[in-house]
């Protein structure tokens, strides 16, 4: 049996976010699927940065934790809109 690693999990766990971001209606299910991703994000530029790695290191993670920031932001406003329209 092989061995589980961190990296199958981490994996794996990207593969169950990006179901549950495009999969339609499921609101709870994509709320915790971009704290996730914020999360990965945001501990690996941390990780960079704890071991002295430079910003050409951090900024990559530290982007993409932006662009869930945002992404986030703008599907809950849409969310909305649209439950004030009906």
């Amino acid at each position: 049996m092989a061995a589980v690693t961190p990296l199958t999990i981490l994996g794996i766990a990207k593969v169950l976010a990006v179901i549950g971001l495009v999969t339609p209606r499921a609101r709870r299910v994509k709320e915790w699927a971009y704290a996730g991703v914020f999360f990965v994000y945001a501990g690996a530029a941390c990780s960079h940065y704890a071991v002295g790695d430079g910003a050409d290191k951090i900024g990559m993670p530290l982007a993409f934790a932006a662009l869930t920031l945002v992404s986030s932001a703008l599907w809950g406003r849409s969310r909305h809109d649209a439950n004030a329209r009906s």
